[in-house]
């Protein structure tokens, strides 16, 4: 299982290292997670950062597209392969090898360190 908490704080750190910088964004991710029906909060923060990078202007956009449909922001971020593939029309072992390499690539990404 998947320590989303843990690995936003890992990411905030590698990604933003300057602490003020990291405040902002830290600050902005934050919008998302107070109502009582924005849930999986920490998991949808890290997916903004995969998607967003370290544009503090795309990280306020797509905490406003998980303000409205979180699972927009999910998809993007751990499906993206298959958000923009017709699964449908395809067979049930190209599906399969679509969403294998979507897991792979999604914790590559959290596994991997912040270059800028």
């Amino acid at each position: 299982m998947i320590d989303h908490a843990a690995i936003l704080v890992q990411k905030l750190a590698s990604m933003f290292p300057n602490s003020e910088e990291r405040d902002r964004i830290r600050d902005e991710l934050n919008k998302y997670g107070q109502e009582p029906y924005e849930g999986a909060i920490s998991r949808v923060q890290l997916a903004i950062l995969k998607v967003a990078g370290t544009s503090f202007e795309k990280i306020r956009e797509w905490t406003d597209i998980a303000k409205r449909d979180f699972r927009d922001v999910l998809a993007a971020a751990e499906y993206p392969e298959e958000l923009i593939t017709p699964t449908w029309k395809l067979p049930q072992s190209e599906c399969k090898a679509i969403r294998e390499k979507d897991a792979e690539q999604y914790l590559r990404w959290i596994e991997e360190k912040y270059e800028g």
